[in-house]
């Protein structure tokens, strides 16, 4: 049976891609080949219902061991087969796998507990084994203590990770999607050709049909020639395009786990289905929806070891 309450107990609140908490900058030079997790260790949003900040250990690791004076190919083979050991000492329910609106497998896309990371690296064998400054574990735990409040605003609303709601306000049930999900450079001359916006006009008497039973819109779609226009989508027929367009990618495993669900086709046909629209949902212009607002920052110095 495919448990919908724990779906979405597994992914944040304010909307499917979580929100940046704090960032620890100066542990990395400034160009590496990890895109846009290349020089910031960042702290992110839990999944629901867990008030403590995120991060991607594999990433972290790499920042930290560079930053306690590894050098950056050593430090990143050693972060792998760190994690690899830590996966197997932490409980499976600390980890959650991030969803990126853009890349369809993003690099380090599990995440973990942030304060289950610093304990294992203080206390357990393995983590001590890997000689980091005490003060960068310091300064990590300070940018937790920080990332509690950084404060969530919008759709009528105001909570930090502290007061954050155990589940998403009807409002943040909502996804702004103004262009293909998972585009991952497809290079297409008629953007209408994308398979996004195929599955877009097969989803119209889907979502015509849920809106019949469920009395509510799930799917507002943009008009595609007003530039000011954009599409906003109920999360589960987000999830369902995930799971069409990539059914192997990381995140789609995740969601399978998650839900108890043995086959990607099940997953898509509850999400789909009325009887898995329990929680309360309000359509509104994602584009206005909830923001973290003053993310605080650390800057990591030489000196400061």
């Amino acid at each position: 049976m495919i448990d919908m309450d724990a779906l979405l107990r597994g992914l944040p609140v304010s909307g499917l891609e979580p929100k940046y908490l704090a960032r620890l900058d100066g542990l990395l030079p400034e160009f590496t080949h990890f895109g846009r997790w290349s020089t910031v260790l960042w702290l992110l949003e839990p999944p629901a219902g867990r008030h403590v900040p995120y991060l991607a250990p594999v990433h972290s690791l790499y920042a930290l061991l560079h930053a306690s004076g590894t050098a950056l190919d050593d430090a990143y083979t050693q972060a792998q087969h760190a994690v690899a050991l830590l996966r197997h000492e932490t409980a499976a329910t600390s980890w959650f796998t991030r969803f990126d609106f853009y890349e369809t497998d993003p690099l380090f896309p599990e995440c973990l507990s942030a304060p289950d990371f610093l304990h294992w690296l203080r206390y357990s064998e393995a983590g001590c084994a890997l000689h980091l400054l005490p003060a960068l574990l310091d300064m990590l735990e300070q940018a937790c203590e920080a990332a509690l409040d950084t404060v969530f605003s919008g759709i009528g609303q105001s909570f930090t990770i502290k007061t954050m709601p155990e589940l998403p306000t009807p409002k943040s049930m909502i996804e702004f999607v103004p262009c293909a999900i998972w585009d991952d450079g497809e290079d297409t001359e008629d953007w209408r050709n994308h398979p996004f916006y195929h599955w877009r006009d097969a989803m119209r008497p889907v979502a015509d049909r849920l809106e019949q039973v469920l009395g509510e819109k799930v799917y507002y779609f943009a008009d595609l020639d007003d530039e000011l226009d954009d599409d906003n989508v109920h999360r589960f027929l987000v999830l369902h395009w995930c799971c069409t367009w990539c059914p192997h990618s990381s995140y789609v495993r995740y969601l399978l786990d998650i839900s108890g669900t043995e086959h990607v086709e099940q997953l898509k046909a509850a999400l789909i289905d009325p009887a898995s629209y329990t929680h309360p949902f309000e359509m509104n212009d994602a584009f206005w929806g909830m923001e973290t607002l003053g993310i605080p920052s650390f800057v990591w110095r030489q000196d400061s070891a």
